[in-house]
């Protein structure tokens, strides 16, 4: 088997060996049987310790040459941009929700600061007199915080819908700053890694050699130690 250097062989070269140990271990193949399935040397001689061992040096070995490579730090930065405006869009989202529903409820949004959209007279007239909210929609603008994207400040417009017929309109938006807690920045940065996960292709053509990799290195430790401490037996 050859080592190539161009950027896509290096990712290939650790996709396959990494392949070639998962498929080896779960189909639990002997040594001679796995050499002679993949179409390289017999190693029947030799003590498995030694070939686990040896597996996990090559592969650290193709992985460090993929991950320094300069077309995976291409792919990186890329991925850094990425997530970063789909971080954006699930933050702008998530305070649209939150003002939807502090107008539904007539409740102050958690994450907002001193909301005064509610005490507007004409608002408090249309919720004393119990009138329904048939529809909300939202438009806003986000200014965010140098130090962090979970806060900053938000500038919100929106048309209000009373029982199909009313409508409250407001334009021009005042600035309202947003921090979120601890839990809802976790759950928002969740959504946005699932998102990159789910719906990036670059995200999969990056990650897929860095978890196979990461899956075929634990079997071999794993095998390492099993060799290991059969020895004692």
């Amino acid at each position: 088997m050859s080592f190539d250097d161009t950027a896509e062989k290096v990712r290939r070269n650790v996709v396959i060996l990494s392949s070639a140990i998962i498929i080896a271990w779960f189909l639990n193949l002997h040594v001679d049987q796995a050499s002679k399935l993949f179409g390289v040397i017999e190693f029947e001689s030799t003590p498995p310790i030694k070939l686990w061992g040896l597996a996990i040096i090559i592969m650290i070995y193709v992985f460090l040459r993929y991950w320094f490579d300069e077309k995976t730090r291409s792919q990186k930065n890329h991925l850094y941009s990425e997530l970063s405006i789909i971080k954006l869009n699930v933050l702008s989202a998530y305070l649209k929700f939150e003002i939807s529903q502090s107008f539904k409820k007539n409740k102050a949004p958690p994450s907002i600061h001193n909301f005064e959209e509610l005490k507007k007279p004409d608002l408090l007239i249309r919720y004393e007199n119990q009138e329904s909210l048939s529809e909300v929609n939202i438009d806003l603008s986000i200014e965010r915080n140098p130090e962090s994207l979970w806060s900053g400040w938000v500038l919100p417009d929106y048309q209000l819908e009373w029982d199909k017929k009313h409508f409250s309109t407001k334009t021009g938006g005042n600035r309202y700053q947003f921090i979120l807690s601890n839990n809802r920045r976790k759950f928002l940065e969740l959504v946005s890694y699932m998102n990159l996960f789910l719906y990036s292709k670059s995200s999969v053509d990056f990650l897929m050699p860095i978890l196979l990799c990461a899956i075929s290195v634990g079997i071999c430790i794993g095998q390492l130690v099993s060799v290991y401490l059969k020895s004692f037996n």
